[in-house]
């Protein structure tokens, strides 16, 4: 009497075997439950981050923040992965924000990941920017922007 012997943690009255069994009913569908939907988004973020991580811009002609010094015959867009033709569009806009007509957005033959339009007219000296969108083959939509600038005189150009 009187000597502290140490915590003891209060204990649980025991469950009755009906108590027991009611427990278990409730436990085991919900446990499946959440453990579904924990499972479903996980699979979800890993997909999409897969997908998301697969389906880029590998390089463009020009490349980014490029000076050049002549304009270019076409610009050129390869990808990681071979996109959907329709819908994917390549468009220029000048630095006083322009619209700069180009060929139609089209698949390059010789390789299945790139498409590319031509620039019909020689550019003038001036930045630029090209404004893509392109599709996987499964739907993900992809967009970007390609800053360059030209530094030369259209006649001197071709």
């Amino acid at each position: 009497e009187g000597i502290y012997t140490g915590y003891q943690p209060p204990q649980t009255p025991a469950l009755t075997p009906d108590q027991d069994l009611t427990m278990r009913r409730f436990a085991s569908p919900l446990r499946l439950t959440l453990g579904t939907i924990l499972a479903l988004l996980a699979v979800t973020t890993i997909a999409e981050t897969a997908i998301t991580r697969h389906f880029e811009l590998r390089r463009s002609v020009p490349d980014a923040e490029a000076v050049l010094e002549a304009s270019p015959e076409r610009i050129q867009l390869w990808f990681s992965q071979e996109p959907q033709t329709e819908g994917a569009r390549i468009r220029l806009v000048d630095g006083a924000g322009d619209l700069v007509e180009l060929g139609p957005t089209a698949a390059v033959p010789d390789t299945a990941t790139s498409l590319r339009a031509d620039v019909p007219a020689p550019l003038s000296s001036g930045a630029y920017t090209i404004h893509w969108r392109a599709m996987a083959r499964d739907g993900h939509l992809v967009t970007g922007e390609i800053p360059f600038e030209v530094r030369s005189d259209v006649d001197s150009q071709r």
